[in-house]
């Protein structure tokens, strides 16, 4: 399957019923900017006695996802420089994957996905601020995969928690 261009692909997952779930995975790589979608992070499960194909694999690698290593200084300032940096590896844009696989279904889930406000526990690492701009920046991504054309702006958000005080905002030479 290396180098196999995206319409080749969903045509072999078709094969197996899984279509929709492939479609699926590029619409979640594009909302999140996954740029870890290689060939070695999806594929098939395999059935051990006939080394025959069985179906798609369930598990999607989201590691990189959702901009872990996006900061002030480099990120949150121009997202869309960030994005560009790290493209998809299928497709010449995120938007342009996930578009040419768009289906009504996945259209409507991120149409319900857009408000829904993630909610997960922050700490020390992975603050109220990140969260914060994690829910704004999915929403603006899901704006764009539905033709929008909101553009990213973190500064507000900046302002508010350096206004609180928040050092995590402050870019401090690291103490070596």
């Amino acid at each position: 399957m290396s180098g196999t261009p995206l319409p080749l692909l969903l045509k072999e997952y078709a094969k197996y019923g899984d279509e929709d779930l492939f479609r699926r995975m590029i619409a979640a790589d594009a909302v999140t900017v996954n740029p870890d979608r290689h060939y070695g992070n999806f594929g098939f499960l395999i059935c051990n006695d006939t080394f025959e194909k069985i179906k798609m694999a369930p598990v999607f690698d989201y590691n990189l996802a959702m901009a872990p290593y996006a900061d002030w200084r480099e990120g949150f300032l121009d997202m869309d420089g960030w994005i560009r940096k790290r493209g998809p590896v299928f497709g010449g844009s995120y938007y342009e994957a996930a578009k040419s696989m768009m289906t009504p279904g996945i259209r409507s889930e991120l149409v319900h996905l857009k408000d829904l406000e993630l909610e997960i526990p922050t700490d020390q690492k992975f603050t109220k601020e990140r969260l914060e701009i994690m829910n704004r920046f999915k929403n603006i991504q899901i704006d764009r995969l539905l033709g929008g054309r909101r553009q990213f702006g973190f500064g507000d958000i900046r302002q508010k928690y350096e206004m609180s005080g928040n050092e995590l905002f402050h870019c401090k030479e690291i103490k070596k």
